[in-house]
């Protein structure tokens, strides 16, 4: 089990290291990065980080109805 989640974690890791060195490549030496390519990574970002919150809302929504 151990394994696996660690396992799990390392190759998590590893992907999102490797898209972030690409991103980083492209935007700075390639010159890849548009106007609309920066909206969509900024609206990218921003529903990644709503989504979490929603996550954890329902996390303490769902203790305070067991409470």
């Amino acid at each position: 089990m151990v394994i696996y989640l660690s396992l799990g974690f390392i190759l998590t890791i590893t992907g999102m290291a490797l898209w972030l060195r690409d991103v980083i490549i492209e935007a700075t030496y390639l010159g890849h990065h548009t106007e609309q390519v920066k909206r969509g990574l900024t609206i990218v970002l921003l529903c990644f980080i709503i989504s979490e919150l929603m996550a954890f809302f329902s996390i303490f929504w769902a203790y305070s109805i067991l409470v």
